[in-house]
């Protein structure tokens, strides 16, 4: 009884344990089965994320297509901590692992060879950052990316058009020496349909942060690449890289020509350019043709009448010790075909996009057909031999060419379309402004360290332009000069002088970007501080009252340095006259009263002319006056007094002028704010002078 005890009670309790054991397989299957079910379903679960609401190029949007991958390394890592009993789960992982581990494989090969192609020229140098954060290797490291190195392919007219540079080009000439550190340059896409992702500047192998459109050169070799990341119609994304070489010299006088050793059978007078640059400052040249100076044009271009045969033209330069010297060879020998083409294209520079010309060709005196093309490019004229043509910016090559049944003719012409500094195409260049300097002439010698000059901006009927917000600059051997005073068509300047040549580039630009650029050349033969510098010719004239001179036209040495003011002060007290002024002898000084006993005596205001006064000012009386002194509000409430030099009436005081040798100076009385007497304000002047 005892044994059946026994056996039932183990029997009893090995079933009790198996129903356990059942009751917790089925709590942890229905525990599991939640489980993944909450998995499964998790995004449903979560509150709404306010991300979901951004843009679609957020970089919180998921990575899809090509980028996919990137997600999918971080899910499956996620994976593996919660299916690890799951063997069926843990083999399809297993399987997923070591295909990503076969694709990451591949896409470190790309990578690789992306670096490889990408960087040429840069090795060693890490990928640069691109706007999101990574590098330009790791977006484009999908296996749409590739790499065009663009070629020179000016000239090459049989090159498959897939070979062609249809992307973008720049400012820069490859292999040029210049001699200014400071390189500026501007990237100019082509026409297509690509987007641009990213533009990036490498400088001698290293990439350029925030590239504002300057570099600054080294000594020597610079190498310059830019690098262009583009996606095309079907997403898809490639590199494209230029590579060029420019050569600074800060040490030599380098000189510019588009002259080349060469030979020639068109016209025996040929136009040429010639210029010479010293760390970054222009200097003269001196060109000689045969052994003659060749005719100087303007600017930087010059004139040769060439012999038959051989011509040896040489270009050379001074400055401070350092010389320089170009020497070429053009050899002439006169056509004696008879196909001519005639044409008023000449090797020019201009600043508008559209260009005309006209080209024809004859045999003998029999018309035949000419062909044109602009870059590489054919263009049809209007069959009359008038062409009109679209520029790109820079160098501009035009072909005509005709040919009979037994010779060819060809002749080819430069015209660089040059935007100038700070213009744009978007500028319109549709009117053209005049310089005129009143106070300054090229070739001009200048004794004192210190010399005044103004610039005024006129149009081509000489009127001077007050409606275009003028903004006038000027530089001297490269260095910015001051500003005196500017009121948009007329601008004063003080050129601090150096001992030898001053080559002087002043430029206009009015607000719709159109743009005027003159140089001059002065020298500087600077006096010691004792030495009188030579004279002026100086008087004092009331006759708009019909006082004639108060001083006559009287001869005055001047002295180095010495400001107008000073001048006048020294004047005033050789004739006995005081006087009252504003400001001071060093700044903003302006002559208010003149005082002398019985100074304004009779005096007579002219007829017509107190008929304009009665007409155009609120206060007028001939007879409101002090015998003693004569000065501003004198008569009208328009009288003062003025000064001209050489018949131009400055825009500054005479603190701020330096007279020079030779220099016509009149201080003159006006009832008028200027207008009697030839000093009004553009457009107000009453046309006689009193």
């Amino acid at each position: 009884m005892k044994g059946l005890v026994h056996y039932l009670s183990k029997k009893l309790l090995k079933n009790m344990y198996i129903n356990k054991m059942f009751f917790m397989a089925i709590i942890f299957i229905i525990t599991s089965s939640f489980f993944i079910y909450g998995l499964a379903h998790h995004d449903t679960a979560l509150p709404e994320n306010p991300l979901d609401h951004f843009a679609e190029d957020s970089s919180f949007v998921p990575l899809q297509g090509n980028d996919k991958h990137l997600l999918e390394d971080v899910n499956d890592e996620t994976n593996d901590e919660h299916t690890d009993h799951n063997e069926d789960e843990q083999e399809a992982v297993d399987g997923d692992e070591e295909e990503d581990h076969d694709m990451e494989k591949e896409r470190e090969e790309e990578n690789e060879n992306d670096q490889t192609i990408d960087e040429a020229g840069d090795e060693g140098q890490k990928a640069p950052l691109n706007k999101k954060g990574g590098t330009t290797s790791e977006k484009l490291e999908n296996e749409d990316a590739s790499h065009i190195e663009i070629i020179d392919d000016s000239g090459k007219e049989d090159l498959e058009e897939e070979k062609r540079n249809q992307y973008f080009t720049t400012t820069i000439v490859d292999g040029e020496i210049v001699t200014e550190e400071n390189y500026v340059f501007r990237i100019i896409q082509l026409k297509h349909d690509f987007i641009v992702l990213e533009t990036e500047v490498f400088h001698n192998g290293k990439p350029i942060d925030d590239f504002d459109g300057a570099l600054s050169l080294k000594e020597g070799n610079n190498a310059i690449t830019i690098k262009v990341t583009y996606q095309d119609a079907d997403g898809k994304t490639f590199t494209v890289t230029k590579h060029y070489t420019v050569i600074l010299n800060t040490k030599d006088i380098i000189i510019y020509t588009d002259l080349e050793d060469e030979a020639v059978t068109e016209d025996r007078t040929m136009t040429f350019t010639a210029s010479a640059k010293y760390d970054g400052k222009s200097v003269p040249v001196v060109v000689e043709v045969n052994g003659k100076k060749a005719k100087h044009l303007s600017d930087d271009r010059f004139e040769a009448t060439l012999n038959e045969n051989e011509n040896n033209i040489e270009i050379s330069a001074t400055y401070r010790g350092n010389k320089a010297k170009k020497q070429l060879t053009v050899y002439y020998q006169p056509k004696t075909s008879k196909l001519t083409i005639e044409t008023d294209l000449k090797d020019q520079t201009v600043t508008e996009e559209q260009f005309t010309f006209f080209a024809i060709a004859k045999d003998g005196n029999r018309s035949i057909p000419l062909s044109a093309k602009l870059n590489g490019e054919p263009v049809t004229g209007d069959g009359e031999g008038h062409f009109v043509v679209k520029l790109k910016e820079g160098r501009n090559t035009i072909v005509l060419a005709a040919s009979n049944s037994s010779e060819t003719i060809e002749q080819t012409y430069t015209v660089n379309y040059n935007l100038p500094d700070g213009g744009s195409k978007d500028e319109a260049i549709d009117s053209e402004i005049y310089l005129e300097f009143p106070d300054l002439k090229d070739g001009q010698k200048i004794r004192n360290s210190v010399h005044t000059f103004h610039v005024k901006a006129v149009d081509k009927n000489g009127k001077q332009i007050t409606d275009r917000k003028i903004t006038i600059s000027a530089t001297n051997n490269g260095k910015r000069i001051p500003v005196d005073w500017n009121n948009n068509s007329l601008v004063s300047f003080t050129l601090s002088v150096e001992d030898g040549t001053n080559f002087i580039e002043v430029t206009a630009k009015d607000k719709d970007g159109n743009i005027a650029t003159v140089s001059l050349t002065v020298y500087g033969e600077i006096a010691s501080d004792d030495e009188p510098i030579g004279t002026i010719t100086f008087s004092l004239e009331a006759t708009t009252i019909g006082l004639g001179y108060i001083i006559p036209p009287q001869e005055i040495e001047l002295y180095p340095n010495e400001r107008g003011s000073k001048t006048i002060d020294r004047i005033f007290k050789k004739y006995g006259i005081d006087y009252e002024y504003t400001g001071d002898h060093e700044n903003g000084f302006y002559l208010s009263v003149i005082k002398k006993p019985g100074l304004v005596t009779n005096p007579k205001i002219p007829d017509d002319l107190a008929e304009l006064l009665e007409r155009d000012f609120a206060y007028f009386d001939p007879n409101n006056y002090d015998p003693n002194s004569l000065g501003e509000f004198d008569f009208t409430n328009g009288s003062g007094w003025m000064y001209s030099v050489n018949g131009h009436y400055p825009n500054v005081g005479f603190s701020n002028y330096y007279f020079k040798d030779g220099d016509v100076v009149r201080i003159r009385f006006t009832l008028a704010l200027g207008k009697d007497i030839g000093g009004g304000p553009p457009g107000t002047n009453y046309g006689k002078e009193w």
